[in-house]
């Protein structure tokens, strides 16, 4: 995890809602149907196998994942201090080998995920242009991955490449800088976890079942459109 990075965006966020003023939370806002874009980074991911049914997996538990993207485009309704939002996202990364071929072994790997979700997200406005928010989300993920941590000649190992549905939810927390009437500028911070996956694979020449459960820290910069 970044645990700087966490704190530094909650922080913000929590002396922005300090300096809110009940005179500017009745400033006039845009309200109705908008459209979003938003894409950014995935700056720390990591797999933990839970459950694990097999001993003697050469899978390290924590895996850890380089720098990857994520993105979602989606529809929204502005509701005042409330919006509400519908979104299909993409997001993929691939595995920091140097850290998981620690050990004498051979790594390699990467996850790639289609959500779609539904998110909540409360406007903070601190003036006509500036509005921190908090928010988030859940969802259905497909998601597609690989892994593999192997060593000696011929490389033996664990190792599973499989699709599966899972549960994905975020928090989400932000300002939106309003460009004009009716575009809005987000830069914000993100946390997603998906659970509940199975992929099938194998430990040596056994057939196993891996359970990991995915989670990361986003930097995204967005857009809202008002129709």
């Amino acid at each position: 995890m970044v645990p700087a990075f966490r704190h530094c965006a909650f922080a913000a966020l929590a002396i922005a809602a300090a300096g809110v003023t009940p005179a500017a939370a009745q400033d006039d806002q845009s309200t109705g149907v908008y459209g979003v874009a938003r894409a950014g980074l995935s700056i720390d991911t990591d797999a933990r196998l839970r459950n694990n049914p097999t001993a003697g997996t050469t899978i390290q538990r924590d895996t850890d994942y380089k720098r990857g993207f994520n993105g979602e485009l989606g529809i929204g309704y502005d509701a005042g201090p409330f919006r509400l939002e519908g979104t299909v996202g993409y997001t993929t990364a691939g595995v920091d080998k140097k850290k998981a071929s620690t050990g004498g072994f051979t790594a390699d790997g990467r996850t790639k995920a289609l959500t779609i979700g539904a998110a909540g997200y409360f406007d903070i406005p601190m003036s006509a242009h500036v509005a921190p928010y908090v928010g988030g989300g859940v969802g259905l993920s497909r998601v597609s991955s690989r892994l593999s941590r192997l060593s000696g000649s011929p490389a033996t190992g664990s190792r599973y490449s499989d699709k599966d549905w899972g549960f994905n939810w975020h928090l989400d927390a932000g300002v939106g800088i309003a460009a004009t009437q009716s575009t809005t500028i987000e830069l914000g911070a993100r946390y997603s976890r998906t659970s509940s996956l199975r992929f099938d694979g194998f430990n040596g020449t056994t057939k196993t079942e891996f359970r990991p459960r995915l989670s990361g820290w986003s930097a995204m910069l967005g857009i809202r459109q008002a129709f």
